[in-house]
């Protein structure tokens, strides 16, 4: 936690591969006091990193 901003007003971001430990990130962060945190629904996998034409 030495390493996120002090500045608990900050907007971070959680994410993982299947958004679970994204979830778990948030709730912790919530818990200790920051107040935007947000997750990333689906997590990486879900994001198509190749677009079709």
């Amino acid at each position: 936690m030495d390493e996120l901003p002090q500045d608990k007003t900050k907007k971070i971001i959680c994410f993982c591969n299947v958004s679970l430990r994204g979830y778990e990130t948030a709730s912790l962060l919530q818990a200790h006091g920051w107040s935007h945190v947000k997750v990333m629904e689906g997590g990486i996998m879900a994001r198509p990193f190749v677009r079709a034409k």
